[in-house]
């Protein structure tokens, strides 16, 4: 506070301290007071306890509110010509009355606190004392040690791909810091009194107000200036926006000092400016003086000897009545001294918008605007590097976001590597074109952070990203793939297949899947970076009917399953819903057990499998799983592919066998499922073993299943077998088998394999269908027992030969080349004569002996023709 301030402002310091002295005449009346010196006498240490937490408790509430008060009066009384602080008044008043009351006072103030006052009361007041005159030193000398940490990001941290413009140097991907500090000190550097106005000149997720944050922390640290940010996005009518600027105008001035008289200047020049801005519909009555108001807020501006540095962002988010308004209100408060604006917008949108929408000549602009400052464009590599392209753990630290995302989810090794294979080679040619600048890769990023976690184990990854790609860009053609995937995905099931509207033939599937992704794709932007995403997505389809190859994927069908691949009609649902469809298991629950199984030994295994085995049989969903360890079997080690096997064959007659779709009931599915785990993941040695045991131990049937498919006649896909296996020795088990339980065991076949029986007997009777043993009289001898025990069993037999290729309505055929290979047809021929009349027979069982009876007679002509 120095002398020309007091001078300026004698009369209400000399009244303060006249007030103050004239005060201080109550003190001898309140010395004097009995009440008084009975309080300082109290010796309750409690009481001042009290007292004192309450007062330290008051000094902490205030010191945060009181801390900043005192920054801006001290920038304050920094003015040329500091305005009156009322703080001033209060002191001056305070001193005064302090000074009069020591000076006339003392003794009887001083006998108070030494005769009267009690020790407890001595020690509070010490305290009190102390405690307010460390909590004052403190507020008015501020320790100067760093009290912003560093808030560097680490790369691993998610927030580093939302849309949030960048408010640190730490944070700039695309190498902006220099352009920044260059803008900020072309703005410090100008000449002071002139104003001036720049434009910061970009396009939509160039990086704009990144700049403009990065801007502003640095102008903040120079004494020389006064920031005003104002986004004018966030006003929400025409007629508040002039409001809201000198608002924002007001709270940057009152900021940095404490001046009240500069708030009602400002309120009054906003007011004064409103009529000049009448399109916003709003007016107010005035009697100001405009060029004296003006001239004061300059004049105030001027005395701080600073830069008022006014930024305005998110021009080109406005209507066109807002930006008119805006531009006229910059173009009147522009004439300030020592006045900057910077103003953030796309020129290219705001010419169209002045131009077509309030039909204004664009040139108005350069009548506002000093100096055009362009953003610098975004270096590619950048934006590839921020977005896929890691260094290498050997040479570098740097970690894209996509690997950031996949280390969050703790994808595996092998998973990503596949999906780094693809994505690589994919992004460079194609890919990168979705991402020219840096918010549309985090946009992208932001999607798929949002959708990949809940089916990250469902999917193929590098499937899945292309696919996030189509749903941020071009949602139409997501909901079109969605809506009608037959033009997308093979129809390799029965749903898919019951749905398709698309004609049978390969030329005309082709055709209309390419007129309806033309048509799609028509109008759409960067339709040929879709188009190839859809060729490399839908390969199957799409990249067929493109280029006419019609090449036929059906035989690896299979394989798509195991990668999960978006084609693959059973893996479609859940790239859309975000998880697997209701009754089903879950890709990742099999993969995991596939997992859990490799770590344990051969015996716990073996347990696991069964409970396992058994938990999903009860909740009938064995099928579905049994099917799911075969899509797969490629995760499955060999030291653990006999507990899978021998689990199989154990839960094999517990399996359900109703389904009239035989292929695909559960026994069925556990019989080629066997046959596949050995065929493809034993080698030579291991596999004869465990067909040895699989035959050797498992429920009869399903051995002479597993011994009918090893046959080089039953083969389909299990190719390998044959020439790998020695087929002769599992059929002489499973014949020993049959002999030894049926036989010698006095058991009737029908009896205790009813499902199986007439195909065991017709296997076993063809040696397996060598018809080079001597098995088909072993086997004749017991189905003549069989006949004289139970005559029933020769209609059974007959019926296992019919052939019903037009339904079981239908009168069918006897199949008697393969009866010839088995029974002896004379043999059998006396059978049936001895049976008629003896054994009831249904309509059915009378129409199965006549057709035997024909076909017989057919039999003995031709054999009498040769």
């Amino acid at each position: 506070m120095n002398l020309q301030y007091i001078w300026d402002n004698r009369k209400p310091f000399t009244i303060a301290c006249l007030l103050g002295c004239a005060t201080s005449f109550s003190i001898h009346y309140l010395v004097k007071q009995s009440a008084i010196r009975q309080l300082v006498a109290v010796k309750d240490y409690r009481l001042w306890l009290t007292v004192l937490l309450v007062g330290l408790s008051f000094l902490v509430l205030l010191y945060k509110r009181s801390s900043h008060y005192w920054a801006r009066y001290r920038r304050t009384k920094e003015l040329q010509n500091p305005p009156l602080q009322y703080i001033d008044i209060a002191a001056s008043l305070l001193v005064a009355f302090l000074t009069t009351v020591v000076v006339l006072y003392w003794k009887s103030i001083l006998s108070l606190f030494l005769v009267s006052a009690s020790d407890e009361f001595r020690w509070f007041l010490v305290c009190l004392v102390g405690m307010v005159g460390i909590w004052t030193v403190k507020l008015f000398h501020p320790s100067n040690a760093a009290s912003s940490t560093s808030l560097t990001l680490k790369q691993n941290q998610s927030a580093e791909i939302f849309d949030d413009p960048i408010t640190r140097d730490e944070e700039d991907i695309l190498n902006r810091v220099e352009f920044v500090n260059a803008l900020t000190d072309q703005i410090v550097g100008l000449p002071l009194r002139a104003p001036y106005v720049f434009s910061l000149d970009g396009g939509w997720g160039e990086g704009k107000t990144s700049v403009l944050n990065l801007l502003q922390r640095r102008l903040r640290r120079n004494p020389d200036a006064i920031l005003v940010s104002f986004n004018p996005w966030y006003v929400s009518t025409d007629a508040s926006l002039v409001n809201s600027f000198y608002s924002a105008l007001e709270r940057a001035v009152l900021r940095e000092y404490s001046c009240v008289g500069i708030r009602r200047t400002i309120h009054r020049y906003r007011d004064l400016l409103t009529p000049g801005l009448k399109f916003l519909g709003v007016d107010f009555t005035f009697s100001d003086d405009p060029i004296a108001l003006h001239n004061e807020i300059a004049n105030f501006i001027n005395h701080t000897g600073r830069r008022l540095i006014i930024i305005i962002d998110d021009i080109d988010r406005l209507r066109s009545s807002q930006v008119e308004a805006l531009f006229k209100l910059i173009g009147l408060t522009a004439r300030f001294r020592n006045t900057i604006f910077v103003l953030c917008f796309d020129h290219s949108m705001i010419h169209k918008l002045l131009k077509d929408a309030i039909n204004v000549d664009p040139a108005y602009l350069e009548k506002i605007i000093q100096q055009i400052v362009k953003l610098p464009a975004a270096e590619q590599k950048l934006i590839d590097r921020f977005l896929l392209m890691s260094d290498s753990l050997d040479t570098g630290k740097h970690r894209s976001a996509i690997d950031r995302l996949f280390d969050t989810l703790k994808i595996d090794d092998s998973v990503r590597n596949n999906f780094d294979e693809k994505m690589v080679g994919f992004y460079q040619p194609s890919f990168k074109k979705l991402f020219t600048n840096l918010r549309q890769a985090k946009r992208y990023l932001n999607s798929l952070r949002g959708s990949l976690p809940a089916v990250v184990h469902e999917v193929n990854l590098f499937d899945f990203c292309l696919l996030e790609a189509i749903r941020v860009n071009w949602p139409a053609l997501y909901k079109d793939i969605w809506v009608n995937p037959w033009f997308y995905v093979p129809a390799w099931t029965m749903e898919l297949k019951l749905a398709d509207p698309l004609p049978g033939g390969a030329d005309e599937r082709s055709r209309e899947i390419d007129e309806h992704i033309n048509l799609i794709l028509q109008g759409l932007h960067q339709a040929d970076v879709a188009r190839v995403i859809l060729e490399e997505l839908f390969f199957v389809q799409i990249e067929s009917g493109f280029h006419g190859r019609g090449v036929n994927h059906s035989g690896s069908a299979a394989t798509y399953r195991s990668e999960k691949r978006l084609t693959h009609p059973e893996c479609f649902p859940k790239y859309f819903m975000y998880r697997s469809p209701i009754d089903d298991i879950p890709d990742s629950l099999v993969s995991k057990f596939l997992s859990d199984l490799n770590a344990l030994d051969q015996s716990a295994a073996e347990v696991f499998v069964d409970t396992t085995f058994s938990k999903y049989k009860e909740d009938e969903k064995l099928t579905q799983f049994v099917g799911k360890i075969a899509i797969f079997s490629q995760l499955l080690n060999q030291e653990r592919l006999q507990a899978v096997v021998r689990g199989l064959y154990r839960t094999a007659p517990l399996l359900d066998r109703r389904n009239l779709e035989v292929w695909r009931t559960e026994y069925a599915r556990a019989e080629r499922l066997i046959l596949r785990l050995i065929n493809d993941r034993a080698k030579d040695d291991d596999l004869r073993l465990l067909l040895e045991d699989v035959v050797g131990n498992s429920d009869l049937a399903l051995a002479a299943l597993i011994t009918y498919s090893c046959h080089r006649a039953a083969q389909v896909s299990m190719f390998n077998i044959a020439e790998r296996a020695n087929l002769g020795h599992l059929r002489t088990i499973i014949t020993e088998r049959l002999a030894a339980y049926l036989i010698e065991g006095g058991r009737d076949i029908f009896d205790v394999m009813p499902a199986d029986a007439n195909f065991v007997l017709s296997e076993w009777g063809s040696d397996w269908r060598t018809c080079n043993g001597n098995s088909k009289a072993l086997v004749e001898s017991y189905v003549l027992k069989l006949s004289q025990k139970t005559p029933r069993r020769v209609i059974d037999i007959l019926s296992g030969f019919v052939r019903h290729f037009a339904g079981f309505d239908s009168p069918g055929t006897f199949d008697f080349p393969h009866f010839e290979k088995v029974h002896d047809p004379k043999i059998f021929m006396e059978l049936v004569l001895q049976m008629k009349g003896t054994v009831p027979m249904t309509e059915k069982d009378q129409k199965v002996v006549l057709l035997y009876e024909e076909t017989y007679k057919k039999w003995l002509q031709k054999q009498s023709g040769e």
